[in-house]
C-alpha cells in the first residue's frame, strides 16, 4: 500500500451482471509504495495516483489492471490475470500471468514482480487452507453426529 494512505478508499464503482462482477477505485496522490518504486524504477519519492479495476469473469477468473500514473505523460501499467482450477473438492490449482508496459527489458523487474505476487499467493494460499482445512473438519464432525 502506498506510504501515505492509509486505508484503501471503497470502491468507486461495482457492477454485477450474470455473468461477471466489475469493480474499480482511484487513490488520490501519494508517494510510491516500496514494490511500486522497485517495479518501475521510479524513485520512492515520486507522487503518483493509482486507479485499479478488475473483473470477476466468474469464480474461476480474475482479470485485474492496475495504472501507477506520476502525471508525467506516461503511465505505468500492469495487467494480471489469475485462473483457478478445482483439482479436487478440497484441492485447487492457481494460475497466474501478467504483463506490464514497463521494464519490459528489464528481467529483474519481471522476476521481482513474480515473486512479489507468488508471495502473496502463498499468504493468500494460507489463509484458503486453513478455511479448508476448518471446513473438513465441521464435515467430519457432522457425518460423525449423524451415524
Amino acid at each position: 500500500m502506498p506510504p501515505d494512505i492509509d486505508v484503501l478508499p471503497p470502491l468507486n464503482e461495482v457492477e454485477v451482471s450474470e455473468r461477471s462482477v466489475s469493480y474499480s477505485r482511484s487513490l488520490g496522490p501519494s508517494r510510491l509504495a516500496a514494490w511500486e518504486a522497485e517495479a518501475t524504477g521510479l524513485s520512492a519519492t515520486t507522487t503518483a495516483t493509482r486507479s485499479e479495476e478488475g473483473t470477476f469473469v466468474s469464480p474461476a477468473l480474475h482479470v485485474q489492471h492496475y495504472v501507477i500514473d506520476p502525471g508525467t505523460g506516461r503511465a505505468y501499467e500492469l495487467l494480471r490475470i489469475e485462473g483457478f482450477t478445482p483439482e479436487s473438492p478440497g484441492a485447487t490449482h492457481v494460475f497466474l500471468q501478467m504483463a506490464r508496459n514497463y521494464a519490459t527489458d528489464n528481467d529483474g523487474a519481471g522476476e521481482f514482480l513474480r515473486t512479489m505476487f507468488h508471495e502473496w499467493a502463498d499468504r493468500d494460499a494460507d489463509v484458503l487452507e486453513a478455511i479448508q482445512h476448518r471446513l473438513d473438519r465441521g464435515h467430519r464432525r457432522r457425518a460423525e453426529t449423524s451415524t
